[in-house]
């Protein structure tokens, strides 16, 4: 079956488990469209145990734990959005729900200015976690060439959305503390954004395979990665964040132990597939026009 050279991928959810559908369109010969679900990188990763969780969990019981994991990745939706809007130009605004900063007029206008790429956050935490990205932003100087980027493979089944393809110019750079984040080489880095209060290790192991995924798809050779941690305990530099940089022998060994974790996924759940149904965006009593 002959099909395009760029099938058409989209991120789907069911719950706690995502996938990415990639379409191929019709060949010349009237074959039918294919399917097919490629699981994410962060659902793979998700099969291994996390004793600390297991604990966690038990301390404060599995409703309380599911609540704040709603929450947090809720708010770390907003942050990442209004990141994405502040690289692409737009504007963040900071409309607190008691004491509104701005008139819902100077808002419109707003919106008017800037095209629609708005961001609206309502919480003082969002915001100063925006605050400190735009601090490292001007710092680093990075040359954005692509953001929130989904990268798949069909070959290794793997696929997931990275935040930032950055090019960094090597230099020494004080955003992270009492020592400067030392980038040795100039070129371009995979750079993930972690909004929650720790981070664990399979971060590494998950931007090590964005990186394999984008050199796969031809997006250039990468001389690292980069994990941005905007809740960390620093005081120095921009405080509360700083930025994790790993070099190109320590990614080839975060992959490696990512492939053996991608491996037991695949002897349990190789067969997995999202149930997918389609419901309305507006239910209302009103008759359809």
């Amino acid at each position: 079956m002959s099909v395009i050279e760029k099938p058409k991928v989209t991120q789907i959810e069911w719950f706690d488990s995502h996938f990415y559908r990639v379409d191929f369109d019709l060949s010349d010969d009237g074959d039918k469209p294919e399917t097919r679900y490629i699981p994410s990188v962060t659902t793979k990763l998700g099969s291994v145990a996390k004793p600390f969780l297991a604990h966690w969990r038990g301390d404060i019981g599995n409703r309380e734990a599911d609540l704040r994991v709603m929450e947090a990745a809720d708010r770390g939706s907003r942050v990442h959005y209004a990141y994405d809007v502040f690289k692409r130009g737009g504007a963040v605004i900071y409309q607190p729900f008691n004491r509104p900063t701005y008139t819902q007029e100077e808002i419109n206008k707003i919106f008017e200015d800037y095209a629609g790429i708005v961001s609206v956050l309502n919480h003082q935490e969002e915001m100063y976690q925006v605050y400190k990205l735009q601090r490292l932003y001007k710092i680093l100087k990075p040359t954005v060439l692509f953001s929130e980027h989904i990268v798949y493979s069909l070959e290794s089944n793997d696929a997931g959305q990275v935040d930032d393809i950055w090019q960094i110019e090597a230099g020494e750079y004080k955003v992270i503390g009492a020592k400067p984040l030392i980038i040795e080489e100039s070129g371009l880095y995979v750079n993930d954004l972690k909004t929650g209060k720790e981070i664990d290790d399979d971060a590494f192991l998950q931007t090590a395979v964005y990186l394999k995924l984008a050199e796969s798809m031809g997006l250039g050779e990468f001389k690292g990665t980069l994990i941005t941690h905007t809740q960390a305990k620093t005081k120095q530099g921009i405080e509360g964040l700083t930025v994790y940089h790993r070099k190109r022998p320590q990614v080839e060994q975060d992959y490696s132990d990512y492939l053996k974790i991608a491996d037991i996924w695949q002897r349990k759940f190789g067969d997995l597939r999202p149930k997918c149904f389609e419901f309305p965006s507006l239910i209302t009593q009103k008759k359809e026009k």
